[in-house]
């Protein structure tokens, strides 16, 4: 799909090892791109139910990029395995795009690339299957208003997300694999005022996101409660009082906003 195509539909199709001893720059099973002028740019473009299944040449599963807007663009329900570079690559031109209910396999780079602005990447499975390789489950490489939510990116071979550029204003949450959403149970004893929380978290929390409270009466009156030294691996819960004897045992939550 190429300039100026709009309202263009892409339905359950087998698309098998494309371009195979081609020279085409971009080796794909559904490719769309405007590259040509800005008066032809790409909108409304339906990617839709389709198995598409690399074997030796094939780089992308799904392209979507070029030079100029990519406006509308949703591709939903494909099974895509075997890729050699990315199963889906969202370029950074997209916007107003889903990308949902994919299962994508095998691709020896990231399972999908996400960028661009104001879309919504859901519901996807990306993960090995025996015998495979696939370095990361969302590549995540710029984007404005972003929502990449409730994806299965367990058992890649690196890691489940890659944030090659951080997204702004952008939702990246309850994704299996990636986890944003921890709590415990701490405590601290007699004769302290702080202990260190391993939070388990794939992402560095911020004071904002972590919730304490006491859930015991200790001996003493522990005063305030607050979070400080905040890293990739743990924090710190502080109280103004040593809770005396009884010590004083705490909750957190942690709930990526």
């Amino acid at each position: 799909i190429e300039d100026g195509c709009r309202n263009i539909t892409i339905a359950d199709n087998t698309i098998k090892d494309t371009g195979k001893g081609g020279t085409q720059s971009y080796i794909c099973g559904v490719y769309v791109a405007a590259a040509v002028a800005a008066n032809r740019a790409i909108s409304n473009v339906t990617v839709s139910g389709n198995t598409i299944f690399g074997v030796s040449d094939m780089d992308y599963g799904i392209y979507a990029a070029g030079s100029y807007d990519l406006n509308g663009v949703t591709i939903t329900n494909n099974v895509i395995q075997n890729s050699l570079l990315y199963g889906i690559w969202l370029g950074s031109v997209l916007e107003g795009f889903t990308v949902s209910g994919n299962s994508v396999y095998n691709s020896t780079g990231p399972g999908i690339r996400a960028a661009g602005d104001k879309g919504a990447i859901t519901n996807n499975v990306c993960t090995v299957i025996p015998t495979g390789a696939q370095t990361y489950g969302i590549e995540i490489n710029t984007g404005t208003d972003l929502i990449i939510t409730d994806n299965v990116l367990t058992d890649n071979d690196t890691a489940a997300i890659l944030v090659a550029s951080a997204p702004t204003t952008s939702i990246i949450r309850n994704n299996r694999g990636w986890i944003t959403e921890a709590n415990g149970n701490p405590s601290i004893t007699s004769g302290n005022t702080s202990v260190v929380v391993t939070h388990g978290l794939s992402v560095t929390p911020t004071a904002k996101d972590i919730m304490v409270m006491a859930y015991s009466n200790p001996d003493n009156n522990i005063g305030s409660l607050w979070v400080s030294t905040i890293t990739s691996t743990q924090f710190t819960i502080n109280c103004e009082n040593n809770p005396g004897a009884s010590g004083v045992s705490l909750v957190w939550n942690h709930r990526l906003t």
